[in-house]
C-alpha cells in the first residue's frame, strides 16, 4: 500500500505457518522492484502508522519508529529509527516539528479505503490500471475477445479454410498479447500457443453447427 512517494507498506506472509504475517515498510524503485527499509521480514511488524510531510512514523510490535524520507534520499541508506519508549519517540517527533497527538492508523483498516492499484501495484504494470482493471483482467478480456471473434467466424463463414485458419491466427495472437505481452507468464504462454488456437477452432465449428441447427429448425417451422 502506497503511503508516501516511493514508500509503501507491504504485508509479508512467511512460509512458516508458525510465524504470523508482518507489515513492513519498503521503498519501491519501479513497478516490479522494491527493497525493505526496516529490516524487512526480520524486523518488527508495523502495527500503526502516520505520515506528516516527509516523515513516516508509527508504532511497532516492539517500540516505535520514525523514517525521515528526505534524509533517506540524501544519505542513500535507510533512516529507519526505532525507539524503545513512547517518551523518547515523542521527544524525537517534537524535535522534528511533528504535531503532538497525530493520529495513527491501522494498516489493515487504511487498506480498505485504497484502490487496488495502490494496494497491489505489481498487478498493474503493463496496462497501467487502464479502466481500473489489473493486467490479469486485461489478459482475460483479450482471450475472451478472441473467443467472441471465433464465434463470429463460425456465424459468418462456412468454408472450412476460414473456419480453421482465422481461429488459429486469433488463438496465436490472443495468446501472445495476453500471456506474453500483458502478464508475461512463460508457462501459460507456451501451453497457450497450442491450446488457444485449438480452442478457438472448436468454438468456431460449434458456432457453425449452432447456426445450421437454427436454420434447419427455421425451415421446418416455415413449412
Amino acid at each position: 500500500m502506497k503511503i508516501l512517494g516511493p514508500y509503501e507498506l507491504h504485508k509479508y506472509v512467511p512460509e512458516d505457518a508458525e510465524n504470523r504475517a508482518r507489515v513492513i515498510l519498503v521503498r519501491r524503485f519501479d513497478l516490479t522492484s522494491y527493497v525493505p527499509v526496516d529490516g524487512g521480514a526480520l524486523g518488527p511488524t508495523i502495527e500503526e502508522y502516520a505520515v506528516w510531510k516527509g516523515i513516516i512514523l508509527g508504532k511497532l510490535s516492539e517500540g516505535f519508529f520514525i523514517v525521515e524520507t528526505d534524509a533517506h534520499e540524501r544519505e542513500a541508506e535507510p533512516m529507519f529509527k526505532t525507539y524503545s519508549s513512547v517518551t523518547s519517540w515523542k521527544e524525537a517527533l517534537k524535535e522534528l516539528g511533528v504535531p503532538e497527538g497525530i493520529l495513527l492508523r491501522d494498516p489493515d483498516e487504511a487498506a480498505t479505503t485504497r484502490p487496488q492499484h495502490e494496494l497491489s501495484p505489481e498487478n498493474y504494470v503493463i496496462m497501467k490500471g487502464l479502466l481500473g482493471l489489473s493486467d490479469a483482467m486485461w489478459a482475460t478480456l483479450v482471450l475472451a475477445l478472441g473467443a467472441i471473434l471465433s464465434v463470429l467466424v463460425g456465424v459468418l463463414f462456412s468454408d472450412v479454410l476460414f473456419l480453421v485458419l482465422i481461429p488459429l491466427v486469433l488463438g496465436i495472437v490472443a495468446n501472445i498479447a495476453a500471456n506474453i505481452v500483458i502478464v508475461c507468464e512463460g508457462g501459460p504462454a507456451l501451453a497457450g500457443m497450442v491450446g488457444y488456437p485449438l480452442i478457438y477452432v472448436a468454438i468456431s465449428r460449434l458456432a457453425l453447427l449452432a447456426k445450421r441447427i437454427i436454420r434447419r429448425k427455421g425451415r421446418r417451422a416455415g413449412r
